[in-house]
């Protein structure tokens, strides 16, 4: 799966669970995007690795993603009030696993990633709607899709660009991106945003 799709999937959970739970969205977020520097661990084996590889089977933070999933519930045991949110970073984690799965299951095909994102902005969407209150959600959701398509496209021109096995420029792009949009985030939503509290 690309960057881009890894951060417009956790925001979207982490509008929901910040709703949900009433803890702060852009701080959630933030840590829930994070979570996706699992894909530093393409630097290790970029060699074998020709961009439709299953991550789950060559890179070691996915193959042993359970561990970090089980820490985040150990510490979440450990720290009850940080429970919570130690139990959505792990999640976030595990949905990086799982779009990793599906974009390997679809065979990394352009077509079927490109209905898959489409069928994840409107999911987006309707989310932000929903639990971000009236204004700022157009305003997330445009970044959000911003961010999207700059990302997976530098990603998409660098995999043509350059033979994946032998540049791992490849692989650094993606993460340095990932800090860069989740920056961004922080510094344009970071006292702008507010959410519809669940009543449940």
């Amino acid at each position: 799966m690309y960057t881009g799709d890894h951060i417009a999937i956790s925001a979207t959970l982490a509008a929901i669970a910040s709703r949900r739970f009433s803890l702060n969205y852009v701080t959630l977020a933030t840590c829930m995007i994070l979570a996706n520097l699992v894909d530093l661990d393409h630097l290790f084996y970029f060699h074998l690795d020709d961009g439709t590889a299953n991550s789950l089977l060559l890179h070691p933070l996915h193959i042993y993603s359970g561990i970090l999933v089980f820490a985040c519930g150990v510490f979440a045991l450990i720290k009850k009030e940080k429970a919570m949110f130690s139990f959505l970073i792990g999640f976030a984690i595990a949905t990086h696993m799982c779009a990793d799965s599906l974009a390997h299951f679809l065979h990394y095909n352009y077509t079927s990633l490109f209905i898959y994102d489409m069928l994840e902005l409107v999911l987006m969407f309707f989310v932000f709607k929903k639990c971000v209150c009236y204004g700022s959600h157009l305003k997330l959701f445009s970044f959000m899709v911003a961010q999207d398509i700059l990302i997976t496209f530098a990603q998409w021109l660098s995999l043509i660009q350059w033979e994946p096995q032998k540049e791992i420029f490849v692989y650094i792009l993606p993460n340095i991106l990932l800090v860069i949009a989740t920056s961004l985030f922080w510094l344009i939503f970071k006292s702008k945003i507010e959410m519809h509290h669940s009543r449940t």
